[in-house]
């Protein structure tokens, strides 16, 4: 392509010097003619006097200067001719040459249009084989997915026969997929419960850090030195808080002292193996290490990603009936309840109460057990959360997460 383009640069070139030249010829060719025509006239007048003065020299034979004289001017005057032919002549070479000039100009345009119109054609030519060339790798991979696809079908289609051939009993029966519906209701409401929970958590921890900072902020311009007189006392010492500001700077240091026995208090379910989940419905919150490791157990469980992988066994109309029918019932029998709200949180929390929201959740969580019962097969997050490491020690009276 670059060399294309150097040829078509030098194309431009060629042709602004032959247009160049063209005009350069145009203007000698009219100079030239303007230069015949006068040299014509001249020869035409040379002509004439010479006719004159030769009918003169027969009429005057007597004066010999005269005709010596006139002689001589003849003689000139034929020089003066032989001359102006000889320009003529080479003015004729001149005009031959520039059409000559003006043939080979168009010979060389001729030329430039035959080879824009072959490198063109070129251009064309290579788009046409690298269009063709990505038509032949789509088609290619194309096929290549087609017989993938093909060979997936085909596979399922084995599968699916073979499994016909078996007895509907021996696998997918009724119980069998009542207790698959359940476990997989169990995962994603425990699933649910858990993001508000993790929610509800960072919501605590956030309101409570703002608080500390808020009443840091109070005490410290409380203690500043450089508070306005009049809101402090003179003394011996100096000038001190009023009675006002020192009551407020104690409530201050009395809220502070709670919300760091509060934090200290979150660090302790671990290290006194006390059980998390109940001291979260009492009104504790987890750790920052207890909370992170609670969110990684609740992104652990993709519910979008286990859509796609939970009916992967189901190759018949008849064990897909199943699973609808048992399905259906489930929401017949779920239909009363009504999904769980995300819990408020509170910045002052008081480990002795329960708040609505936890008691609606723990409510939620004992009438599950019940429904569902209480066995790790049923339980899919439970045994999800004891093999991670992220929730130890549950308790099975306060049911899934």
């Amino acid at each position: 392509m670059a060399k294309l383009l150097h040829g078509d640069t030098d194309d431009e070139v060629l042709d602004e010097t032959v247009c160049l030249k063209l005009v350069i010829l145009f203007s000698l060719r009219n100079i030239l003619k303007q230069e015949m025509t006068e040299l014509q006239q001249r020869i035409d007048a040379v002509l004439a006097e010479k006719a004159k003065l030769e009918s003169e020299l027969k009429k005057i034979s007597v004066n010999n200067r005269l005709a010596e004289e006139r002689r001589r001017k003849l003689q000139d005057m034929e020089k003066q001719l032989a001359q102006f032919r000889k320009q003529m002549n080479e003015m004729k070479k001149l005009e031959k040459q520039r059409q000559q000039s003006e043939e080979t100009q168009k010979r060389m345009q001729a030329e430039i249009v035959e080879l824009k119109k072959e490198r063109k054609r070129d251009i064309e030519a290579a788009r046409e084989k690298r269009v063709h060339d990505q038509q032949m790798l789509v088609y290619k991979q194309k096929l290549e997915d087609a017989s993938k696809v093909n060979k997936r079908l085909q596979a399922q289609m084995e599968r699916a026969a073979a499994f016909s051939r078996e007895k509907p009993e021996s696998e997918k029966s009724l119980s069998h997929a009542k207790q698959f519906i359940e476990a997989e209701l169990a995962l994603v409401g425990s699933s649910y419960e858990a993001e508000l929970m993790c929610q509800s958590l960072k919501d605590q921890r956030r309101q409570l850090g703002r608080k500390k900072a808020r009443l840091q902020r109070q005490r410290e311009s409380l203690q500043s030195p450089d508070e306005p007189l009049p809101k402090r006392r003179s003394t011996e010492q100096g000038p001190a808080l009023s009675p006002e500001d020192e009551e407020t700077l104690k409530k201050i240091d009395e809220e502070l002292k709670n919300i760091d026995q509060q934090q200290i208090l979150w660090s302790a379910p671990l290290a006194y193996h006390i059980d998390p989940i109940r001291l979260n419905h009492v009104g504790l919150i987890y750790s920052s290490d207890e909370l992170n490791k609670l969110q990684r157990g609740c992104g652990s469980v993709d519910v979008d990603s286990r859509s796609e992988v939970r009916w992967k066994d189901l190759y018949t109309v008849a064990a897909a009936r199943v699973y609808l029918k048992v399905l259906f019932e489930q929401s017949r029998h779920s239909s009363g309840s009504r999904p769980l709200g995300r819990s408020r949180s509170s910045s002052c929390i008081d480990p002795a109460v329960l708040t609505t929201e936890e008691e609606r959740r723990t409510r939620s969580s004992r009438a599950r057990i019940h429904r569902f019962g209480d066995t790790d097969e049923l339980n899919p997050l439970r045994n999800a959360t004891l093999v991670s490491g992220l929730v130890p020690d549950l308790d099975p009276d306060l049911g899934p997460l």
